[in-house]
């Protein structure tokens, strides 16, 4: 339904810095709220559309991430940083600077339907 917003989930297990792929199917993410077992680092995404090849996201050439987000944060942002992402994983970290999990930890996706 256009413009409802939908929760769903991916985990960042423990010892890793990389969810598992999410489809985001007709809709686009706008906010992420790690749950209380986040270690606070930055935030940073890999995306695909339908090509198999995940790629580190990237708005206007600059890696889409959020620094420093702690656990429990709910951080927003514009949707249109995340058009044409059908496919997603999200990252402790950045591209550049990967950081695993002390444990394992599930990360909340706000996404509002098209």
């Amino acid at each position: 339904m256009p413009g409802r917003t939908i929760e769903r989930t991916v985990t960042i297990a423990d010892s890793a810095s990389l969810s598992d792929e999410i489809d985001l199917g007709d809709a686009v993410l706008v906010a992420v709220q790690p749950d209380s077992a986040w270690d606070t680092n930055a935030v940073s995404f890999q995306a695909r559309g339908a090509d198999p090849a995940l790629g580190t996201l990237k708005y206007e050439g600059v890696e889409v991430s959020f620094a420093a987000v702690a656990a429990e944060d709910f951080v927003t942002f514009s949707p249109s940083k995340f058009a044409g992402v059908r496919f997603l994983k999200v990252r402790s970290g950045t591209a550049g600077s990967a950081v695993n999990q002390s444990g394992a930890s599930v990360v909340t996706l706000i996404l509002r339907g098209m």
